[in-house]
């Protein structure tokens, strides 16, 4: 590990500060998060850099450059989508401004037309199709502030700013449930069952520093309170994650 990320003010309660150097967090057990399926991520974010990764599901290998990888990120200050050796998806709301912006990407499979969708504060910004699931996954992470795939590329371009209230869902999520996410005050709003159905996967995670920030995996969806100090990750699936699952903050991917 190379570096530590710090703890600022977030969205709601705090958040990931990213300094641009590299350092992310990187999720494994990636049979938890099919990305060639319908899916949704969304994340508040906040940066001035034009550039920067959000969410990847990629290869960890700086240079791999691989087939199927997923990656959402900024590229002149708006929302792309990328899949490895397909193509790329571009919106056209301008995010890099030094606010804080709620920002969204959902995919809905279609054949070879897969339909990608960007939404921005809760409103829908532009869409584009893809062949998302033209190659298959080859079990890879899910990667925080960072795709390393191809160093030196503007897709794996570090993020610099702040990140928080990351969520992942196994189907595409319609417009007015983004916006209740967004508008919500206490995390993500979309739930899918009681409170006390869901229970932490056992995955641990390293300190991003003295304090007590990690990346969390729960079973089910559900508005969670006690998200102070870190960034939380969400599965719509019942899942089983080993206990062991590693969850890593890593350093600068440059070989």
């Amino acid at each position: 590990m190379d570096g530590a990320l710090a703890i600022a003010q977030g969205k709601i309660g705090n958040a990931l500060q990213f300094d641009g150097s590299g350092v992310h967090i990187r999720v494994a057990d990636p049979e938890a998060f099919v990305a060639n399926a319908d899916f949704t991520w969304c994340a508040w974010i906040n940066t001035s850099n034009p550039g920067g990764g959000i969410l990847a599901k990629t290869s960890p290998d700086p240079g791999s450059d691989v087939q199927g990888a997923k990656t959402l990120f900024l590229d002149g200050g708006l929302l792309v989508f990328d899949v490895g050796w397909v193509g790329a998806v571009e919106g056209v709301t301008p995010v890099a401004d030094g606010r804080w912006h709620y920002v969204s990407v959902t995919v809905t499979l279609g054949g070879a037309a897969d339909t990608i969708q960007f939404y921005v504060d809760g409103a829908l910004d532009a869409q584009g199709q893809l062949n998302v699931d033209q190659f298959p996954e080859e079990g890879f992470p899910i990667h925080i502030g960072l795709d390393p795939r191809v160093p030196g590329e503007p897709i794996s371009v570090p993020f610099t700013g702040l990140i928080d209230e990351v969520a992942i869902y196994d189907r595409a999520l319609s417009e007015n449930e983004i916006a209740n996410n967004a508008a919500s005050t206490a995390g993500p709003a979309l739930a899918v069952g009681p409170k006390e159905s869901w229970q932490p996967c056992g995955l641990g995670g390293k300190r991003t520093s003295p304090g007590s920030t990690r990346v969390q995996v729960w079973t089910h969806l559900d508005t969670c309170g006690a998200l102070e100090g870190r960034v939380a990750i969400w599965d719509e699936r019942t899942v089983k994650h080993p206990s062991d699952s590693p969850i890593d903050q890593l350093g600068d991917p440059t070989p």
